[in-house]
């Protein structure tokens, strides 16, 4: 492959001919393969709302590449443009529960969307990403979310394979995740002040503590 990288903008680089963001690119790191697994057997995921063509989790998602919308920030809610039987165009389906890995960026809007849906629709929407006691939208989060469960060990999110080749093509060391990863829950509320519990998720063993 031809890699090289823009001595002009340092936040690019050419793969293939292709130019790419490495600031976008954090914003594409997969969530873990198990962890998704784990949280789909409870949940029934019907959309994944912050993906893109190659890296969906449901074949209904949002984000570049989808039919339904190519920006999920874009919308007000999500999950209630669901098309039956994969028509686009035909009458929605009920609201479905959405999946939500944002990224390392600013999770706020897509945390106040989530709490909008799970409000109006009475859906459950999980956000995963990682804890951050001290921002803005983590407290958001406490005060709007029915449930926080803290993963432990800690998560190894896949990074693209385009930051990887970056990576190799310049000799430099992968960088992870030194962060405690977390699943925020957003459902029905009965209580609006009620903040969230926190958990504790053993997820290599399966068990939420």
């Amino acid at each position: 492959m031809n890699k090289q990288i823009d001595k002009q903008n340092p936040d690019e680089f050419i793969l293939d001919g292709i130019v790419y963001s490495l600031k976008a690119l954090r914003q594409e790191w997969e969530t873990p393969p198990e962890i998704f697994r784990q949280l789909d057997d409870e949940i029934r995921f019907g959309v994944d709302v912050a993906a893109n063509a190659s890296n969906k989790k449901r074949p209904y998602f949002y984000g570049p590449g989808s039919r339904l919308s190519t920006n999920a920030l874009a919308l007000d809610v999500w999950g209630n443009n669901i098309p039956v039987n994969g028509m686009i165009g035909g009458v929605a389906v009920s609201p479905v529960n959405c999946f939500c890995n944002p990224g390392f960026g600013d999770p706020l809007p897509w945390h106040i969307r989530a709490a909008r849906t799970a409000r109006e629709f009475g859906t459950t929407v999980v956000v995963v990403g990682l804890v951050g006691a001290s921002q803005a939208w983590y407290e958001f989060a406490h005060l709007h979310s029915t449930e926080h469960r803290k993963m432990s060990p800690r998560p190894e999110y896949v990074p693209p394979v385009e930051l990887v080749e970056y990576w190799n093509a310049n000799n430099i060391k992968r960088s992870g995740n030194n962060r405690e990863g977390c699943a925020y829950f957003y459902g029905p509320k009965e209580d609006l002040n009620m903040p969230a519990i926190t958990r504790l998720w053993k997820w290599k063993d399966g068990v939420v503590i």
